[in-house]
């Protein structure tokens, strides 16, 4: 008998070792769109959520343009359709984006093997990509298992907190439910959990109508007052929502900023402000940079 059980047992291990990588090479082809320009294990990665409000993602917009812009600029990228939320299915339903993101950075690590590994995130998107800066202690009594964090994270336009008058009904709504626990909420309430985030860049529209500044803002005052964090914050003080790479707002606003970022991360805190060129900012009307400090 106990001949009988260990042979089940390495049986049941083998057979989950090969469904484990058949799923893994599944995932990559089906969930996992991978944009490589370089194999070198030096060249960074970055890989990209895009925003939809947790019921949809808002691609190519904030997918493939990413990606293939990133690419232009030397940098490896892979963009995920991460699985949405379910909130009929209470907290494990709220779990499921979280677990995606956790699967297709151990793929890529896996495939790829690269020095340095981050995510990007719009709205939406952003707040996944925020998730997973908070504690791991945190993030792994949520999703049940081991978690890595990315070795940088950018959050553009990106929802922060789940409760308050500032929040973002439509994001708390599909990610919760509609009448989540305070229990729940703080679960993902981003500020709540963030005790050693690795490094921050982050963009934000001081116009914008669907994600008040404030939810930037307030991840600025927290992490700026802390002496080891590092957070790289852009204003456009005459930004709104989900501009992503349209041309106005893409050279020298923050996609600039951003790739240099990634390729030497600015330690420290940084907090600039610009807007779009041929407006002003304040009483200053140069076409891009206003106030850097």
């Amino acid at each position: 008998m106990r001949v009988m059980n260990a042979l089940l047992t390495w049986v049941a291990g083998v057979l989950l070792l090969l469904i484990s990588s058949g799923a893994a090479a599944d995932y990559l082809d089906q969930r996992l769109k991978v944009y490589q320009i370089s194999d070198s294990d030096k060249a960074p990665w970055v890989l990209v959520l895009p925003g939809g409000g947790y019921v949809k993602h808002a691609v190519p917009k904030e997918g493939a343009d990413i990606a293939l812009a990133l690419n232009a600029r030397g940098i490896n990228a892979a963009v995920l359709h991460y699985k949405l939320p379910r909130p009929d299915q209470g907290a494990a339903g709220a779990t499921l984006p979280l677990l995606d993101v956790r699967d297709a950075l151990v793929v890529l690590r896996k495939e790829f093997k690269p020095q340095r590994l981050g995510i990007i995130g719009f709205s939406a998107g952003g707040h996944l990509a925020a998730m997973t800066a908070t504690d791991t202690a945190h993030l792994e009594r949520l999703i049940g298992g081991s978690w890595r964090a990315p070795d940088f994270v950018a959050l553009i336009y990106s929802v922060i907190t789940m409760s308050g008058a500032d929040q973002h009904p439509g994001s708390t709504t599909s990610l919760l439910g509609e009448a989540p626990s305070d229990s729940l909420r703080r679960q993902y309430e981003v500020l709540y959990h963030l005790k050693t985030p690795p490094p921050i860049f982050v963009v934000h529209g001081r116009k914008d109508l669907k994600v008040p500044f404030s939810h930037a803002q307030s991840l600025w005052q927290l992490l700026s007052g802390r002496e080891h964090a590092s957070i790289f914050m852009i204003e456009i003080v005459d930004g709104k929502h989900g501009f992503a790479l349209r041309p106005e707002v893409t050279d020298g606003v923050w996609f600039d900023q951003f790739v240099t970022w990634v390729h030497e991360p600015a330690m420290g805190h940084h907090y600039e402000k610009t807007h779009l060129p041929g407006r002003q900012c304040g009483d200053d009307t140069r076409s891009k940079q206003c106030v850097s400090i």
